[in-house]
């Protein structure tokens, strides 16, 4: 089952989101009033769309139809998701925001994974799902994929990279070496990567961004889970919010900033869990 926060960077307060339902991590439409979320028994299941105040929902997909991590277009028309149907690898799949048929990406990938809009509003941007979800001997890389051309395109030197995310003005973008182990940034202009962060030891995950596209968040899975974040292009990592201290319960991680700012967490929930609160 899934618990949401909201964490508010200027109180430093910490907030239940949704507190009596079991639902994924929301993405919320460009002007702030509608947000994509999963629900069902895990992060993801049935796609709907509702407002942000979590009223007026719209049931999306078909509840046999496994979703997760879903993207609004930057005009807010449509939405873009990571599914897959029982026994199928992990597709591409999007949707008009306002209901109806379900349309699949036409592409010789096998396993997708990580849809994330580009501006013009017709291409999308894909990863390859990690080495534990499908094809663990497949070669990893980073596609973008155009509606109406139906055209494909490898994104240069994105081999051994997944876990796309694209910066608000979308000239950079964030990704994970397929080991999890290092944070990359892409710039769009230049077609250079640079590694903002690189830890051995320690696992790496769902990185985002700041709304003003300034920093880099980025989850640290260690002895005790925090979210680091990195000014960019050239700043230091820092620890930002450490998770266990915050949280007192199984595995959390921030995944996304909020219209207003704040940033989204999510924690797995067992029916037996008891949850405390820390408020500074």
């Amino acid at each position: 089952m899934g618990l949401l926060f909201k964490y508010d960077v200027a109180l430093k307060t910490l907030t239940p989101f949704l507190p009596d339902m079991s639902v994924g991590v929301p993405d919320f439409s460009p002007d702030g009033k509608r947000m994509a979320i999963t629900q069902g028994p895990t992060f993801g299941s049935i796609l709907w769309r509702a407002r942000s105040d979590g009223s007026e929902w719209l049931q999306l997909t078909d509840p046999k139809l496994y979703v997760n991590f879903a993207r609004y277009s930057l005009d807010g028309k449509r939405i873009a998701m990571m599914a897959k149907w029982p026994d199928q690898p992990w597709k591409i799949y999007w949707v008009w925001a306002e209901g109806g048929a379900l349309h699949e990406l036409n592409v010789p990938i096998t396993s997708q994974a990580d849809p994330t809009w580009m501006p013009d509003n017709e291409s999308m941007l894909f990863g390859q799902p990690p080495l534990y979800f499908s094809e663990p001997e497949t070669p990893r890389a980073m596609y973008i994929y155009n509606l109406q051309t139906k055209f494909i395109t490898k994104l240069p030197g994105s081999e051994g990279w997944f876990s796309p995310r694209l910066s608000p003005d979308g000239r950079l973008l964030l990704a994970l070496s397929i080991d999890e182990h290092r944070l990359g940034l892409y710039d769009f202009g230049s077609s250079q990567w640079r590694v903002l962060l690189e830890n051995p030891r320690e696992r790496l995950g769902a990185p985002f961004w700041s709304l003003d596209g300034k920093w880099a968040y980025v989850n640290f899975y260690g002895k005790n889970d925090s979210v680091l974040r990195i000014r960019v292009p050239g700043g230091v990592p820092e620890k930002f919010l450490s998770l266990g201290e915050l949280i007192v319960g199984p595995g959390c991680w921030g995944w996304s900033t909020a219209p207003d700012g704040s940033i989204i967490i999510g924690c797995y929930r067992l029916a037996s869990n008891i949850y405390a609160l820390k408020y500074e």
